[in-house]
Formats: structure tokens, C-alpha cells, sequence
């Protein structure tokens, strides 16, 4: 009886954690968090700072201080747990882009995953009428905090830098950079390494002010373009983080043999993604992982004998796949690739 209850218990959980992500979302755009911060404040005082309503306010502010975010003194004001402060604006975790991205424009993608396996199309184009990449056009905070989201808050750098040694490359050309993150980190550790941060116009504006404030601004580039259409030469290594796993087989050969046309002869392709086990394994975060790129981008993670195949038909070959903590089980890997 006590499995039925804990296994029913574990289910009722999983169906009603869209309340947990609802209320983190909230808070999190209207910077509760940032607000608490300095110190306690009356629920009037903090809707008045973050430009809410007092009344509705004080309902999703019990409900992040059930949750052991936020704590309620004896005189009624609220003040922000020690947990708290990683949902900060300001803080390393990336958690507060997480909430805003993954609460609000993610939640809603995943709306329509029924009508995209019963019917066809893309979860995200059926909640939305729009693709993924057209409506991030739209909302600048949105995308923002998605850029942040893809990078955990810096901790896809130090998870990058730690399983693999960029020793050696001249300049890397980060294909599909966006707002220069994971450059920023890896120039910031090879101090005689060029970078050129490579994207779309829209997704690439943010990457000049940060790369100028993190002091690398004299070995890295900021070039606007498609990477359907083409990619910078000049590069003696060129990564795609994240990129290949968002588009159908056809759309990531047309990105990789654009890759191949730039890069010279004895030239490395990178390739830093999730790879799918051969089978399931119970918590494998990969699996979550091809779960979430289905319902955005009708994508796909990919098995390793999968990436082989793949990589093999657009002229190139897996020379080392090295796991990046694999303690973690997140999956993700770097695939050094050469041409075939």
C-alpha cells in the first residue's frame, strides 16, 4: 500500500509541477527576487517596487515562500531565503533566465506537443503560429533570457572548458555564437587566441557590449550573417554549441557543409551537444534533452552511431567524442571532428 501511495504521490507531482514553474516565472520577471534582496519588505512596498498588484502579488508570494524561496517574518513582510538569491538578476546560476524563458514562452511550446504527434508540425508552431526563432525576434526579454538559459548562466563555459583544451587554435569562429558567452570564456583563458562570434543580426547585437566589457575586445570579432548562407573563413577551428540538435537532418548538412566550404584543409570542427545513450537510461538528462528540441524546433539528439552517420554525410569524421562531466548526466559531449 505505502508503494501505491508513494508512486501516487511521485505522479500527482509530476502532473501539477506546471504551478511551481508558473510561480517561479512570475516572480522571477517581476525581480521579486532582486527586490528582496537589500532586505524585508510589506507586500505594498514590494508591489510598488516591482510594479504589481498588491493583492495578486501577496497569492505568488505565499506560493514561492511555501516553496522555501522567500520567508514571512512574524510582522507580515517577506524577505528572501538563502535558495532565493540564486533566482537573482545578478546571479551567477542563470536560474532567473531559466524561470522567465523556460516559465513563459517554453511552457506554453510544450502546449502544443499533442496536436504536433497526433497531426505532424512542431509543438512550438502550433502554440504559437509562429516558428521558434521568428517569435524570439519579437520579445527582446525573452530572448535574452534564453540566450542565458543555453549558456546556465555561464556554466556551459566552465563545463565546455573543463573537458576539452582549446591549446593550439589560432582563431576559433563560434557558428552561431549569439550573445558571446562561450567565447568570452574560452579567450578569457587563452590569452593569445582570436575569436569570431558568428550569428544572425538580431541574435548577435548583444555580443559586442559584453565582449567589450569582458576586456577581449581586441581578439574578438562580431559578424552578422546566416549560417545556411555561409561562414566566415579564417578560422582554424570552428564550433557549433548547441546548434546542430535544433534542425531537421536536411537544414544541420546544409549548416555543416557551409562549415566545410570555410574551413581549411587541416581545420577542426567542434561540435558540443548532447548525445543520446544507445538506450534509455533512467535519469539521463539527454532524454529530457530530445525532448525539448522536438517541442521547440522539431529537432533531435542524437545517438553517437547517429552523429557519426550524420557528420560522415556532410564530408566529415569523429576523431575524439569527449564526455563533459559525465558525472553530471547531462550527456553532453564534444565531438572533434576533421574532414573526411
Amino acid at each position: 500500500m505505502d508503494l501505491q501511495k508513494n508512486a501516487y504521490e511521485a505522479i500527482a507531482g509530476m502532473i501539477t509541477g506546471y504551478r511551481q514553474t508558473a510561480l517561479l516565472h512570475v516572480a522571477a520577471r517581476l525581480k521579486v527576487f532582486d527586490a528582496l534582496k537589500p532586505g524585508p519588505l510589506a507586500i505594498d512596498e514590494l508591489a510598488r517596487q516591482v510594479g504589481a498588484l498588491t493583492a495578486p502579488l501577496h497569492v505568488i508570494l505565499r506560493g514561492v515562500t511555501n516553496l522555501g524561496l522567500v520567508n514571512e517574518l512574524e510582522d507580515g513582510r517577506f524577505t528572501l531565503a538563502p535558495p532565493g538569491e540564486l533566482l537573482c538578476s545578478t546571479a551567477a546560476s542563470g536560474l532567473h533566465g531559466m524561470a522567465v524563458y523556460m516559465g513563459g514562452l517554453s511552457a506554453k511550446a510544450y502546449t502544443g506537443l499533442y496536436a504536433a504527434v497526433r497531426d505532424g508540425g512542431i509543438a512550438f508552431d502550433h502554440a504559437y503560429g509562429v516558428g521558434f526563432y521568428e517569435h524570439l525576434k519579437t520579445d527582446p526579454e525573452i530572448n535574452d533570457a534564453y540566450n542565458k538559459t543555453l549558456a546556465f548562466g555561464g556554466a556551459a563555459a566552465m563545463l565546455l572548458l573543463s573537458g576539452y583544451d582549446f591549446a593550439g587554435i589560432k582563431t576559433l569562429v563560434d557558428v552561431g555564437g549569439a550573445d558571446g558567452t562561450l567565447a568570452i570564456a574560452i579567450l578569457q583563458k587563452h590569452k593569445a587566441m582570436h575569436a569570431i562570434v558568428f550569428d544572425k543580426p538580431e541574435f548577435v547585437q548583444a555580443a559586442a557590449p559584453q565582449i567589450r566589457a569582458a576586456g577581449v575586445g581586441d581578439r574578438c570579432t562580431v559578424a552578422p550573417g546566416d549560417f545556411f548562407e555561409g561562414v566566415p573563413r579564417g578560422g582554424d577551428a570552428y564550433m557549433l554549441a548547441r546548434i546542430i540538435t535544433n534542425w531537421s537532418e536536411a537544414r544541420a548538412l546544409q549548416i555543416l557543409a557551409k562549415c566545410r566550404e570555410a574551413m581549411p584543409a587541416d581545420g577542426k570542427l567542434l561540435i558540443m551537444e548532447q548525445v543520446l545513450p544507445e538506450r534509455v537510461e533512467k535519469g539521463n538528462l539527454a532524454i529530457e534533452g530530445d525532448l525539448n528540441v522536438f517541442a521547440h524546433l522539431g529537432g533531435h539528439v542524437r545517438t553517437l552511431a547517429e552523429f557519426g552517420e550524420l557528420l560522415g554525410r556532410a564530408g566529415f569524421k569523429i576523431v575524439r567524442p569527449i564526455p563533459l562531466a559525465p558525472v553530471l548526466r547531462r550527456g553532453f559531449h564534444v565531438l572533434e571532428c576533421t574532414l573526411a
